[in-house]
């Protein structure tokens, strides 16, 4: 995961997805979806777009301005639906950290 910060926009989000320790092949993935928890468990759907190689198994998203809205623990997990399965990763955990706030601006 990216070190987030409170009312980040634009950040990159990625999820590497292995299984037993090996990359993921994600070329034959028919849905990728980004699940998230904020702290207070409000939870959204973010589409999962595949970053670089699919061979590599790693999965994006771009926060969207208002959407990384409170600091503390938020939860993560890719959902993933192939022609032969469905499939949850791992519930990863980040913190969304607050950021430096700029002095107004004075005479």
């Amino acid at each position: 995961m990216t070190e987030m910060h409170l009312l980040d926009e634009g950040t990159i989000i990625k999820f590497a997805i292995k299984e037993q320790g090996v990359a993921l092949p994600l070329a034959d993935a028919t849905l990728i979806e980004l699940l998230f928890q904020k702290k207070d468990r409000e939870t959204f759907v973010r589409e999962g777009l595949i970053y670089g190689d699919p061979e590599d198994g790693i999965v994006y998203c771009l926060s969207l301005e208002g959407e990384i809205d409170q600091k503390g623990d938020w939860k993560a997990q890719v959902y993933i639906e192939y022609p032969s399965g469905k499939w949850h990763t791992q519930v990863a955990e980040f913190q969304v950290a607050e950021n430096i706030v700029r002095p107004p601006e004075g005479p």
